[in-house]
């Protein structure tokens, strides 16, 4: 009991020093983002085309702010950007906060549980693996785990949804949308998306889960428990504690993608989410947008690393130091 408090004070020191760069982060990365549009692509010339006239250009690029120093326009894309004012999107014409809110929506419908099924087939794939390493399930496993991962995302999801949905009709074919825009989802809309998700996943978690638990079946501390005569069940409790805070560490990374989503299977199904803006924000040279995106997950990524920091400080006091 005596060493609570001084535990407690750790913990805290340690949330106080992962915590301490993310508004630093935020700043660099949105000034990062807007150099490199800077030096890639004039949005005026983009938006008016091959053909514009030098005085169609120079009335655009006042109108946008292009006019001013870079150094100006910098500090004021970052003033605005702290102040929550994201701008107007040039590609959709709507507010950038309006179209981030209505894209997580459904990206989130279909990644959220994707996210789940991956992670928790993925880690009980790895553990059983592992356990067993060499026999039947192992092989099989690292077969088709190596195939998701030598093959390309995009020629999987064109694969799955030529067949599930053209040739045996068991998902609809896209995301439903009127002209007025997309409807409320049934179950049927999400679970194929769902799916390809965790199946994207699910190859790199895999191998990635399947090495840690070996790696930890191996440590030279469970042998001496072994030696000792400590029952197989306490020695394998032991060995998921001690692999708590990497499964941990690696859930908190992958937690970022459920924000950007995924382009291909966005693309794919006509899904109106997060990976989809990206694309028009790249399509359209549109760096309201593109800020905005960066912003969300930029902050995204840090809230899930915090988040994971912190479960894994507390799983292993170790990880504490660094």
């Amino acid at each position: 009991m005596q060493n609570s408090p001084g535990r407690s004070g750790s913990l805290y020191r340690f949330v106080l020093r992962r915590s301490a760069w993310a508004i630093p982060t935020v700043a660099l990365v949105t000034i990062l983002v807007f150099l490199v549009f800077e030096m890639l692509a004039d949005p005026a010339a983009n938006e008016l085309g091959i053909h514009a006239t030098p005085r169609a250009l120079a009335e655009l690029r006042k109108e946008l702010g292009l006019d001013r120093p870079l150094t100006v326009r910098a500090a004021h894309q970052l003033l605005s950007l702290l102040q929550g004012e994201l701008g107007i999107s040039r590609y959709h014409g709507h507010p950038v906060l309006t179209l981030l809110l209505d894209g997580l929506g459904p990206t989130l419908s279909y990644a959220v549980p994707g996210f789940a099924l991956a992670s928790a087939s993925s880690v009980v794939g790895g553990l059983f693996a592992a356990r067993l390493d060499g026999g039947a399930i192992d092989r099989v496993l690292g077969f088709f785990s190596t195939i998701l991962v030598s093959s390309s995302s995009l020629l999987i999801v064109l694969i799955a949804h030529s067949l599930l949905t053209h040739t045996m009709p068991l998902f609809p074919v896209s995301w439903p949308l009127t002209a007025t825009g997309s409807e409320s989802t049934s179950l049927s809309h999400i679970q194929l998306p769902t799916l390809l998700w965790a199946l994207l996943q699910f190859g790199p978690d895999f191998r990635h889960y399947r090495a840690l638990f070996v790696e930890a079946s191996s440590a030279p501390h469970f042998d001496a428990m072994r030696a000792r005569g400590l029952p197989g069940s306490r020695i394998f409790f032991h060995q998921l504690r001690f692999c708590a805070a990497p499964v941990c560490a690696r859930l908190g990374h992958r937690l970022p993608h459920l924000l950007a989503g995924s382009v291909v299977i966005e693309y794919v199904f006509n899904i109106p989410g997060i990976g989809l803006l990206m694309a028009d924000a790249l399509h359209g040279v549109d760096l309201p947008l593109m800020q905005g995106l960066a912003l969300t997950l930029t902050v995204g990524t840090i809230v899930a690393q915090l988040g994971s920091d912190l479960i894994a400080g507390v799983l292993d006091p170790r990880m504490r130091h660094w």
